[in-house]
């Protein structure tokens, strides 16, 4: 183990950057929204997780943290009312889920209609109802480009 408070090897991630997390960690400041919910159980499909995967997963989660604050009563909340089943697989053979661009996720007290009509039409979340009660959640794709586009802005010359 990596992390004084991991008592078990799946507790802990290696991010890209070779940094340690804990899984039970919010992806977002002050967010239900954890790694475990992220990442496969599976410990090697977990050490496939690189850079590009990570960022996508990071974007995706916040989308849908400020999503969820615009919800009447998220502050009051005592435990998450995320339940997600399915977002980052390395092994899937659609590249979306294989590099984090996309998330299963449900809302306690929401049905998928209700999320879908909540969610405002010009916001970079877009949520595909895949049932009564769950939502596929991607970003569109011109704001995928966008945060690539400024992701290598960052880059300075030598």
């Amino acid at each position: 183990m990596h992390l004084p408070s991991s008592d078990h090897p799946s507790q802990e991630f290696e991010t890209p950057s070779n940094g340690w997390y804990c899984i039970c960690r919010a992806i977002v400041f002050d967010s239900w929204i954890l790694w475990s919910d992220a990442l496969p159980e599976d410990l090697e499909l977990r050490a496939k997780l690189d850079q590009e995967s990570f960022d996508n997963i990071t974007a995706l989660a916040k989308k849908i943290h400020s999503f969820h604050h615009s919800f009447p009563g998220w502050k009051q909340l005592d435990s998450s009312p995320f339940k997600i089943p399915c977002w980052w697989d390395p092994s899937h053979e659609d590249p979306a889920w294989r590099n984090g661009q996309r998330c299963l996720f449900s809302l306690e007290d929401y049905t998928s209609e209700e999320l879908k009509d909540l969610l405002p039409k010009r916001n970079p979340l877009k949520l595909k109802i895949v049932s009564k009660n769950y939502v596929e959640a991607y970003l569109s794709p011109s704001s995928l480009e966008v945060r690539k586009a400024s992701e290598s802005s960052k880059i300075l010359p030598v």
